[in-house]
């Protein structure tokens, strides 16, 4: 495999990932600017939202995929910039092992409107990476770092000395910040 080789592949993906957040810093900067006009904001806000779609997404599906850790933090860096980090725990943890099957939020059923499958695979891919999150943190006690939903979760068990372990008797607290550190 060519890619395995030539690490220029690599390389030109690291450098997206760079390039994403001085973009994203540079489009903050401008929106700063009083004199802009409502064209050049509706123009700047349009660029940096393609650049969240097809850098943000796309390259971060492509680290999301590897196994060094580093690269999937880029890949979860690169989700943040479009505010979608969900996607690293469902498209890995659910489409992967769901994939063309009704309980793939991320297929398409046949003959579905483009319309349909928005409202179906927007909320449901969120909601399926909160599901996979909370099972993940309830079958493993510990204290999880990070969600890639952006939220941090607590576990904290509320169960009388004799009772056995089940995924009832764990409370998930939800914590606003950090988001890069789930596996």
């Amino acid at each position: 495999d060519i890619l395995k080789v030539n690490p220029v592949y690599d390389y030109i993906l690291y450098a997206v990932v760079v390039f994403q957040f001085v973009a994203l810093w540079l489009f903050l900067k401008s929106m700063l600017l009083t004199e802009v006009s409502l064209s050049d904001t509706v123009g700047r806000v349009i660029a940096m939202g393609l650049l969240c779609g097809i850098f943000g997404i796309n390259v971060a599906h492509e680290l999301g995929h590897r196994v060094n850790f580093v690269e999937q933090l880029f890949a979860k860096s690169l989700l943040l910039t479009s505010l979608y980090m969900h996607f690293f725990i469902e498209h890995n943890k659910g489409h992967h092992k769901h994939v063309a099957t009704p309980d793939d939020p991320s297929t398409a059923k046949l003959n579905q409107s483009l319309y349909r499958f928005w409202l179906q695979t927007l909320p449901g891919t969120y909601l399926s990476a909160w599901h996979i999150a909370v099972a993940d943190a309830t079958i493993t006690p510990k204290l999880a770092t990070a969600s890639t939903t952006a939220a941090a979760y607590i576990n904290v068990d509320i169960r009388n000395a004799s009772d056995t372990r089940t995924a009832q008797d764990t409370v998930t607290i939800s914590i606003a910040g950090a988001g890069l550190l789930y596996d």
